[in-house]
């Protein structure tokens, strides 16, 4: 005998097919949902903002310092935030776009390794993510944080930094 998940009073039903809502809101904010249960009683937004760049790098790996070489570097963004302002968003996209678009557009074209912070430090995905996100978190509104920051050099190879969200960043 298989068994049954509860229905909860806000599942949405499409041609036979239940699901719960994706994003959890409080049940003030709820729109077309009635009744107070687990999935309204939280909440969390997120905005994912995606952003490119193309740049060259060499990497030190073991010591030995690997030929230079370009890469079209994808960026992506994800902010998060347990409340919306007046307007209902989390962040404006375009102030977020702008803000990323800063950071990345010093890199543009240039050798990372001749670049800052870059030209300190080895210049790998992993490093540029957190480089992004560190830039990135005193520009958010207060209530809303730099989630993770993903950075391909090419498809399927991508290097992500997830936040160490400790309560004394915004």
């Amino acid at each position: 005998m298989r068994p049954t998940i509860p229905r909860a009073p806000e599942t949405l039903s499409m041609s036979g097919a239940s699901g719960v809502c994706v994003i959890c809101i409080s049940a003030d904010q709820a729109i077309g949902m009635t009744g107070n249960s687990a999935y309204t009683d939280h909440r969390m937004y997120l905005n994912q903002i995606e952003r490119s760049f193309s740049a060259a790098h060499a990497l030190d790996i073991g010591g030995v310092r690997e030929p230079i070489h370009g890469h079209n570097w994808s960026v992506k963004v994800i902010v998060a935030g347990t409340s919306l302002d007046a307007d209902g968003l989390l962040v404006d996209f375009h102030a977020l776009e702008r803000t990323i678009d800063g950071i990345i557009g010093r890199f543009h074209n240039q050798n990372l390794n001749t670049t800052p912070p870059f030209d300190q430090i080895n210049p790998s995905a992993e490093l540029v993510a957190q480089y992004i996100a560190v830039q990135i978190i005193p520009t958010l509104p207060m209530g809303v944080r730099v989630q993770s920051v993903s950075v391909g050099e090419a498809p399927g190879c991508t290097a992500t930094y997830i936040n160490p969200f400790t309560g004394t960043e915004r």
